[in-house]
C-alpha cells in the first residue's frame, strides 16, 4: 500500500502543490446481535480507502476514494488539486503547514463484553 500512497504524493507534487499527504484507512466492524443471552446474528464489514490533502497557493483541499487503484488515486489527487487551485483565488490569508514528524498508528477497539 505504501507504494500507492507514495504514487499519490508524487502525482500531487507534479501538479505543483507546495504540500501533499496521503493516508490509507481500513475499518473493520464486527456486529453481534444477542437475544436473551443467545447470539443470533453476526456480521463482519470491512471498508477501506485513500484520502489525500494538498496545499496550493495557500488553499488546503481534501479528496478521497474507496477504490484501491492507481487510476482512482490519481483522480482523487487531481480533484484535490483542482479544488485547492480554485479556492486559492479566493483566500486572502493562506494556510501554512508547520514542520512535523511522520507517523503511523494502529488503533484497535476491544469489545466490552466477551462472547465465549
Amino acid at each position: 500500500m505504501e507504494d500507492l500512497l507514495e504514487y499519490a504524493i508524487e502525482e500531487a507534487l507534479k501538479l505543483g502543490v507546495q504540500y501533499a499527504e496521503a493516508r490509507y484507512q481500513l475499518d473493520k466492524i464486527e456486529t453481534v446481535v444477542v437475544k436473551n443471552g443467545v447470539p443470533e446474528v453476526t456480521s463482519l464489514e470491512e471498508t477501506r480507502g485513500l484520502c489525500v490533502r494538498v496545499l496550493y497557493n495557500g488553499a488546503l483541499s481534501f479528496a478521497s476514494t474507496n477504490l484501491i487503484s492507481r487510476k482512482a488515486f490519481r483522480s482523487a489527487v487531481v480533484k484535490a488539486f483542482k479544488n485547492a487551485r480554485a479556492a486559492s483565488k479566493l483566500v486572502s490569508c493562506g494556510v501554512n503547514m508547520g514542520e512535523g514528524d511522520l507517523g503511523e498508528d494502529r488503533i484497535e477497539v476491544k469489545p466490552r463484553v466477551r462472547f465465549d
